[in-house]
C-alpha cells in the first residue's frame, strides 16, 4: 500500500512546484490547458500500455447489512476522523503555503517552487518509508506522525519570517503527514474486519473531505486575521488530530469467528 502512496506523493511532488511555475510563466488558464493535455497523454499512455485484467465478481456479503455496518463501525470511523482532521489541517495551511511565504518568509519568484518541490520530495520520502511504521505498530504510526504535523506547523507558525526555518517546517509537514497515511488504512482495514474490502476506499474519502475543510477553514481564518491565522488554524486542527490519533490507538479489530 505505501508503494501505491508514493506514486501519488511522486506526482505532487512534481506538479506542485511545475504547476506554480507554469502559472506564473503562462498563467492559470495555461496551466489548466496544460494539465487537460498530460491528462490526454496519461489516457492514451494506460490504454495502450497497461494489461487488461479480469475483474473479480464482488462476493454478496459485500452489499449486506451486516458488511455495511462493519465497514462504518465506530472504530473504523474513529481512525478516519485521524485522518480527515489532520489533513484538515495540513490544508489549511499548505493552500495558502505560496502567500504565506511571500508575505511571511519573504520568499518569493522561483524560489517559491523549491519549497514545494521540497514538500513533494518529503511526501514521497514519507510515504514510501510509512509501510515499515505500518507494519511495526501501525496505531503508535498515527500518534507519532500527527503529532510530527502538529510540532511542524507550530514551527512555520512560530518561526516562518525565517526561510530556513519555513523550509524545514514544509519538510516536516510532509514527512509525518504522508508517512501516516499507510498506517492509516492499514488500521482502517483491520479494524473494519470482514469488511476490509469495503472499507479499503474509506480513508481516501476522509482525507478529500479534510482538505476540503481545511481549506475552507484556511480561508475563513484569513479573512480574520490574515494569512499567517491559516497557519495557526492549521496548528490547532493537527492538534485536535493528535488528540484522536490518541483515543484510538487501543481500539481493537473484531473477533474472528471460523465457522
Amino acid at each position: 500500500m505505501s508503494v501505491v502512496i508514493s506514486g501519488f506523493a511522486t506526482a505532487s511532488a512534481l506538479g506542485l512546484p511545475l504547476g506554480t511555475l507554469l502559472g506564473r510563466w503562462v498563467g492559470w488558464r495555461g496551466s489548466f490547458v496544460a494539465v487537460v493535455l498530460i491528462g490526454l497523454l496519461v489516457l492514451v499512455a494506460a490504454a495502450v500500455l497497461l494489461p487488461r485484467v479480469p475483474a473479480a465478481a464482488p462476493a454478496a456479503a459485500d452489499h449486506r447489512p451486516a458488511t455495511v455496518r462493519s465497514a462504518f463501525a465506530p472504530r473504523v470511523l474513529a481512525v478516519l476522523a485521524v485522518g480527515a482532521v489532520m489533513f484538515a489541517g495540513i490544508q489549511s495551511a499548505l493552500t495558502y503555503l505560496v502567500p504565506f511565504l511571500e508575505g511571511t518568509s519573504g520568499v518569493t519568484g522561483p524560489a517559491v517552487g523549491l519549497f514545494l518541490l521540497g514538500y513533494g520530495v518529503a511526501t514521497t520520502a514519507g510515504s514510501a518509508v510509512g509501510g515499515r511504521f505500518a507494519d511495526a505498530d501501525a496505531s503508535r504510526a498515527i500518534v507519532v506522525g500527527t503529532a510530527g504535523v502538529t510540532l511542524s506547523l507550530l514551527l512555520l507558525s512560530l518561526g516562518g519570517t525565517s526561510p530556513v526555518v519555513a523550509g524545514l517546517a514544509v519538510v516536516g509537514i510532509g514527512l509525518s503527514g504522508m508517512g501516516i497515511a499507510p498506517s492509516i488504512q492499514h488500521r482502517v482495514a483491520s479494524l473494519a474486519g470482514p469488511a476490509a474490502a469495503v472499507a479499503a476506499s474509506l480513508p481516501a474519502s476522509a482525507v478529500n473531505l479534510g482538505i476540503a475543510l481545511g481549506a475552507s477553514a484556511g480561508g475563513v481564518a484569513i479573512g480574520i486575521a490574515g494569512i499567517p491565522a491559516a497557519v495557526g488554524t492549521g496548528v490547532v486542527l493537527a492538534a485536535a488530530a493528535v488528540g484522536i490519533a490518541w483515543l484510538s490507538r487501543t481500539l481493537a479489530p473484531p473477533e474472528r469467528v471460523s465457522r
